[in-house]
């Protein structure tokens, strides 16, 4: 009994070759797309390494092969991050003068506080407080940035207090002087023991004077003698007769800075002022060594109230009194 079996028809060449031309670009499609990915994983990798260095053209350049187009994948979005912190420091690198550099740099500190860049960063501030007079970068808009970058520890320590102190006389120089107090009392907490500590103390009284003749301070005529002191002392006593906290600056041959509590069962006056002192207030009493003083007594609490000032001459071996309180206008 004859068997019956199947043949198949022999493929058409056509066929044949319409099938090899898909074979072939699959394989192509396939190969392409791992070509792509490698290339794009070898310039991730060498820009990544250049960023750690520092190297950052080196490492724009790599990033740009990869940040090119609408890609949205991982590798791409921290291609263009770590090359947005690249381009910002390297803008700080050509900044001039040095002291928009240093502007820059903690911009850039403060913008990207993680980044491995901070740490060149820090190395080039180092380099320019190295280099550059401290008066050529101590100017204003520098010194508005001063609490960044000693956050940022842009400022070497040795240079640190030096430089808290050239800002200082920046923002007095400038008749900015509600920032030069700020910075100087800075420089004070920081560094109380530091060799500009006394040169600072004198600066920051000078400066509570001339802050306060800007604000139109009124008169304090100086204190009556009460009496001699037994070791040839001289000695200050002042009472707060005032409802309000008194801030008392003694600038001379002993800065001093001394506050005093208000007085609780005191009241302000209107108009004129009592023609006594009506000692119920707080006392403070000061040593100092005798000598010129520029005095200045303000509120510490109601703004509205206007500082006093005056010139005081202060004899060995005497004590003063005096007394403030307010007077309002009606």
């Amino acid at each position: 009994m004859p068997q019956n079996s199947v043949v198949n028809p022999p493929t058409p060449p056509n066929r044949r070759w319409g099938l090899k031309l898909v074979i072939a670009f699959i394989v192509l499609v396939v190969d392409g797309s791992f070509g792509r990915y490698l290339l794009t994983q070898y310039h991730y990798n060498q820009g990544t390494r250049a960023y750690k260095q520092g190297d950052c053209s080196t490492a724009i350049d790599h990033f740009k092969n990869i940040t090119t187009g609408n890609r949205t994948d991982d590798l791409t979005a921290r291609a263009r991050a770590k090359k947005a912190e690249c381009e910002m420091f390297q803008t700080a690198t050509r900044q001039q003068p040095e002291s928009a550099a240093l502007v820059a740099y903690t911009q850039f500190a403060t913008r990207y506080p993680a980044s491995v860049l901070v740490r060149f960063t820090r190395g080039r501030t180092s380099d320019l407080f190295q280099q550059v007079p401290l008066s050529n970068l101590a100017q204003p808009q520098v010194c508005n940035q001063i609490e960044r970058m000693a956050a940022a520890q842009l400022i070497p320590e040795p240079k640190a207090a030096p430089f808290f102190h050239a800002c200082g006389q920046t923002y007095a120089a400038n008749q900015n002087f509600a920032n030069a107090i700020a910075l100087y009392e800075q420089f004070l907490d920081r560094y109380p023991k530091h060799t500009l500590a006394a040169t600072v103390k004198t600066e920051l009284a000078q400066t509570y004077v001339a802050d306060a003749m800007a604000k139109g301070a009124l008169h304090i005529p100086p204190p009556g003698r009460s009496g001699n002191t037994n070791d040839g002392s001289t000695v200050v006593r002042i009472q707060n007769d005032s409802r309000e906290p008194m801030r008392i600056v003694f600038s001379g041959p002993t800065p001093r800075f001394e506050e005093l509590a208000p007085c609780e069962n005191c009241r302000d006056y209107i108009g004129s002022g009592p023609t006594s002192c009506p000692a119920k207030g707080p006392v403070g009493q000061y040593t100092l060594t005798p000598g010129e003083y520029a005095v200045v007594v303000k509120s510490g609490g109601d703004r509205s109230v206007k500082p006093f000032s005056g010139n005081w001459t202060l004899a060995n071996g005497t004590e003063y009194s005096h007394c403030f309180f307010i007077v309002r206008r009606i």
